[in-house]
């Protein structure tokens, strides 16, 4: 279902569109944000959508509340005023009363699935209801804000403060066995050397890339042992791929 020539042009029928296309192009942005292979680059792109819409999950319910608002309006066939609140609009006609129900103004035949108008376009191109409603929902981009849009590989959401890091990158210590014939008595004694986390942090803070001194610069959640992750998982997803690469190789010779 598409909006056609039929559609009204009212404030609300207006409002409805714009907050449809407002979530079509806030879904399309976050799908994009996902294809930076490179995690540096994917944060980097992070801080600009968040600077653009401010808190994701609210711009996202803000949109979904604005459109669902106006649907309401544009598919209910009365509109009864009350004193208090004004015009609330419903498909139930008030017979009673003082303030009795009206014809509702601003109804779009176009946008109500059970409408005679879209009941004759179902019959008339054997399209059965169901699939009338999944079309709508497509164009409002219904059912497609998921934790698979929004979560990274270990479940965490887009503004959890440790987003996109491998946890069994933190904390990964390296022990080396006293190497034999050394002067110390215990040759079976095991050393701990800094591990990969901290080498990691440190040459950040000593010679930071441009991407990572400008996310350091932005606010206090950005730190050297926080990129370090992530550079640490950018280079385990980049061996894992070689590595699959290589087996694929030798499975064909």
């Amino acid at each position: 279902m598409t909006k056609d020539k039929n559609a009204p042009n009212n404030a609300y029928r207006r409002e409805y569109d714009t907050a449809k296309e407002n979530l079509r192009v806030f879904h399309q942005e976050l799908k994009q944000l996902y294809t930076h292979t490179n995690l540096e680059n994917r944060q980097a792109a992070f801080l600009k959508l968040k600077e653009k819409y401010g808190p994701l999950d609210k711009y996202q319910k803000r949109q979904e509340a604005t459109l669902n608002r106006a649907k309401t309006v544009l598919t209910s066939k009365y509109m009864t005023w009350d004193g208090w609140t004004g015009f609330s609009f419903s498909n139930d006609y008030v017979a009673d009363g003082v303030n009795k129900s009206q014809t509702n103004k601003f109804y779009d035949k176009t946008l109500d699935l059970n409408s005679k108008y879209n009941i004759d376009i179902r019959n008339k191109n054997n399209i059965t209801l169901e699939e009338d409603q999944e079309a709508l929902d497509r164009l409002e981009s219904k059912n497609v804000f998921t934790t698979n849009v929004h979560t990274d590989a270990w479940g965490r959401d887009y503004d959890h403060p440790d987003y996109g890091i491998d946890p069994s990158s933190i904390n990964r210590t390296i022990v080396t066995p006293t190497p034999v014939g050394s002067n110390n008595n215990n040759n079976n004694k095991k050393e701990e050397t800094p591990n990969r986390l901290e080498l990691m942090t440190q040459s950040i803070k000593d010679n930071p890339s441009r991407i990572q001194q400008k996310l350091m610069d932005s606010n206090d959640l950005w730190t050297p042992e926080r990129l370090a992750g992530l550079k640490i998982k950018h280079q385990d997803w980049k061996a894992e791929r070689r590595n699959r690469k290589n087996l694929q190789v030798e499975a064909t010779t």
